[in-house]
């Protein structure tokens, strides 16, 4: 029996469907379900695993998403796992003491976050765990994250996608 991976399959869906929606999420703001093509939803996927790939996310390495259920937290985690790095997930409904268990547990790398609570959270954690930077996080042109001396990355929240 032949194997492939799972983002094997996303890339022909692209290709196959390209303007077809791929997923529907809840606009809340409009009150409204909208759809992400697949062409988008590829193009996305595709755009974070490289910037992971420049920052040097290599394989086995942990990555943590700390967010609500959103298109992004898939995107994300699709991407994670097309560099065959380790997702993580940090539910928006942890607890600051629950997420720090388990970001210094897992080692993680980079966090995605989902918006300003788990921004914030997270700043208060990576301010307290040992070897991080003494400043995790600037705001600047976006978020830009420092999560260990030698990774340094712009993290994106859910409405720069």
């Amino acid at each position: 029996m032949s194997y492939k991976h799972l983002i094997e399959d996303i890339r022909q869906n692209v290709d196959r469907y390209n303007s077809k929606n791929a997923i529907f999420y809840k606009n809340n703001k409009l009150n409204s379900w909208e759809g992400i093509s697949w062409t988008k939803f590829g193009n996305d996927i595709e755009k974070v695993s490289k910037a992971l790939l420049k920052i040097g996310i290599s394989v086995q390495q942990n990555v943590a998403i700390f967010a609500e259920n959103m298109p992004e937290w898939m995107i994300a985690d699709f991407a994670i796992m097309s560099i065959r790095a380790v997702s993580v997930p940090i539910y928006a409904t942890n607890s600051k003491k629950e997420a720090e268990y388990i970001i210094n547990d897992a080692e993680i790398s980079v966090i995605f976050v989902g918006g300003q609570e788990e921004y914030d959270k997270a700043v208060q954690i990576l301010e307290l765990v040992e070897g991080k930077s003494d400043t995790p996080f600037e705001k600047e042109d976006g978020y830009k994250a420092e999560v260990n001396s030698d990774v340094q990355t712009e993290v994106q929240t859910s409405s720069d996608f």
